[in-house]
């Protein structure tokens, strides 16, 4: 089962946040997304953004024990900690596919 970790935010709009945020993800989250993937894990990580400052990160991984390997780390939870004080309005989702039942007759 695929499993899907969606982190929305807001950009800040002070400058020197912003530029903090983009310092944290190059020193820290990039690298960190290449161990991880080095040690294995079959994930892609996408982003997107409306153009007035809202992006929304889309980490699809391919399996659930995939996701745990990341979600479950210890280094992973203090930095999305830390960095979550770099942006605004930090929303984050775990989603996986839904399975629909068709009604039940009565």
């Amino acid at each position: 089962m695929s499993v899907v970790m969606m982190v929305k935010f807001n950009t800040p709009k002070e400058l020197e946040r912003n530029k903090n945020r983009y310092e944290f993800m190059a020193e820290y989250t990039t690298p960190y997304y290449e161990k991880k993937t080095k040690e294995g894990v079959k994930w892609k990580a996408t982003g997107w953004s409306n153009g007035t400052g809202t992006v929304i990160g889309w980490h699809e991984f391919e399996t659930l024990e995939d996701f745990n390997k990341v979600w479950g780390d210890e280094e992973f939870q203090k930095n999305t900690a830390r960095w979550s004080y770099f942006v605004d309005n930090c929303e984050v989702q775990v989603l996986w596919p839904s399975k629909s039942l068709p009604p039940k007759e009565t």
